[in-house]
């Protein structure tokens, strides 16, 4: 199994423990039906560094990315979809560095299967706000 494999697998299955956790207060905290459930990894790729993963868990917010709370709001109005993610409007050089970043896991219950690679760091956070600030 490949390790972006393994770690979607890792955090459905967390997630599913949570939503199936027999204390009255995480199921409080968590949504009412599985279907309900976000969790995906990301994943981001440039030339000669090492590939960085993040785990963002939405209702409830959770994982290991560190503006999950923004990430989660800005693929809600974008309706799980991190091709319409609203960016940040900015200035970007023109050096072609390319970066090809990937979204993989569950939004609401739909699969969410996303790769791009930007010409480079600046313009991928410009089109794509927090999502891959890590």
């Amino acid at each position: 199994m490949s390790r972006l494999r393994l770690l979607i697998a890792l955090a459905v299955a967390a997630t599913a423990a949570v939503l199936v956790a027999p204390n009255a207060a995480a199921l409080a905290a968590t949504p009412a039906r599985a279907s309900d459930a976000s969790v995906l990894v990301l994943t981001v790729q440039a030339p000669q560094q090492p590939e960085r993963h993040r785990v963002l868990r939405c209702g409830p917010t959770g994982g290991d990315h560190p503006y999950a709370a923004q990430a989660c709001g800005e693929l809600d109005r974008a309706r799980g979809n991190p091709a319409a993610v609203p960016g940040e409007p900015r200035v970007c050089p023109y050096i072609y560095r390319p970066v090809t970043v990937t979204a993989r896991g569950y939004w609401q219950g739909r699969l969410v299967d996303f790769a791009k690679t930007y010409p480079n760091d600046c313009v991928l956070h410009a089109r794509t706000g927090s999502l891959y600030e890590f």
